[in-house]
């Protein structure tokens, strides 16, 4: 998803100042002797430093009505500094020049803040050393922070660059780079990894037992192997294998309803195991019989819980989206509703996690997995 600034506002109105002069001649008139030769004080929103020339017959005097700029005299010249403008407006101040009885006020501009920033709030990169680079348009500096050390930013007025070193963890990795501009504040993950951080590690296939009351959490011991180029997703405890599809660009796999997975022993029946997909809510009129529906899940780090995998299902024919893996048994290796012999396993909203013994509470996983309040705080049930 892009992210979209543009912020640019004009210029403030200038301040005049005019004399005024009647048709009678003034007997008491005198000429000021205080002239303005040259004059440099319109900044852009950088600030800097600009300069207004006077020819004056004495010692001339400088006040600025201002806190973002500052006159100095120096001789017959009055030297402004202004600050950088982190706003979006202009602002102006007027600078009052006096020697002796004369005086000569001038208007000091400043332009407000001009962004033109258009991100991706997130992206994936490989293991190697390398940099992702956008168009900008900015007229300030743009600074940043890293959440990692790997991972670090920068930037021109027209370009902004997303640097990361090369990945020799293994694993997957996640950093936030953080950007400002002004008064602008936002950010980008970048999740960095390849197709062997995560292959031949131990996962967590879980979700909510569609088949348990109150829909407590279950996990089975999975791992994803590369078999001669082909992915699978395997399930140890019955020796189940998913095949799968990888795509390195989101670091995500695809799994296809309708597959048949392997073996299982049902009713004293040698079943043939196929893994379905329906939305929980409605099992009779979402399940499909054919390879119509899809998962598909990325691969990120969570703080304090470890590498994710959330699935997301497509949507039917209906409109439901498939929110369920479901595992049957039939009595021959076609799909068919007359060779159907009973169901085996129910996951409401899978996912995958990297496992490690601390990694295995329920408690850990993201909320927004855990819709049924019932599941807060329990452990999971995991199948070996």
């Amino acid at each position: 998803m892009k992210k979209i600034y543009y912020l640019m506002l004009l210029l403030v109105a200038a301040v005049s100042f005019t004399s005024c002069n009647d048709d009678t001649d003034n007997p008491y008139e005198r000429t000021s002797q205080l002239k303005v030769l040259r004059s440099s004080v319109l900044f852009d929103s950088k600030g800097g430093t600009g300069f207004v020339k006077f020819e004056a017959p004495s010692a001339i005097t400088a006040t600025l009505n201002s806190s973002w700029a500052t006159a100095t005299v120096q001789g017959d010249s009055v030297r402004v500094v202004a600050t950088a403008n982190e706003a979006y407006e202009g602002r102006a101040s007027v600078l009052t020049v006096r020697c002796g009885e004369d005086s000569v006020q001038l208007t000091v501009q400043q332009l407000g803040m001009v962004v033109s920033i258009n991100v991706d709030s997130s992206i994936v990169v490989g293991d190697e050393a390398s940099k992702v680079g956008y168009r900008i348009s900015t007229s300030n500096k743009v600074t940043f922070t890293s959440s990692a050390d790997w991972l670090t930013g920068t930037a021109t007025n027209d370009s902004l660059f997303v640097n990361y070193g090369k990945n020799a963890t293994g694993s997957i990795r996640t950093g936030v780079l953080h950007y400002q501009c002004g008064n602008l504040k936002d950010s980008i993950v970048v999740t960095q990894g390849a197709l062997a951080d995560i292959t031949n590690k131990q996962y967590l296939l879980g979700g909510k037992n569609y088949f348990k009351e109150g829909n407590p959490l279950i996990a089975y011991v999975a791992k994803i192997v590369d078999k001669k180029g082909k992915l699978f997703l395997e399930i140890p405890s019955f020796n189940w294998s998913i095949p799968v599809t990888f795509n390195a660009s989101t670091l995500s796999i695809s799994l296809t309803s309708g597959n048949l997975i392997g073996r299982l022993k049902i009713k004293e029946t040698d079943a043939y195991v196929f893994m379905l997909m329906f939305n929980h809510q409605d099992l009779k009129s979402t399940i499909v019989l054919d390879n119509s529906a899809t998962m598909t899940g990325a691969f990120n780090v969570i703080p304090e819980v470890g590498t994710m995998c959330l699935f997301e299902g497509s949507k039917g024919s209906t409109g439901a989206t498939f929110d369920t893996m479901l595992f049957s048994g039939f009595k021959t290796d076609k799909l068919s509703t007359e060779d159907y012999i009973g169901n085996i396993i129910g996951l409401i909203d899978p996912l995958l996690q990297e496992y490690t013994p601390t990694a295995a509470k329920a408690s850990q996983a993201p909320k927004h997995i855990l819709r049924a309040s019932e599941a807060n705080g329990n452990d999971w049930k995991i199948i070996r």
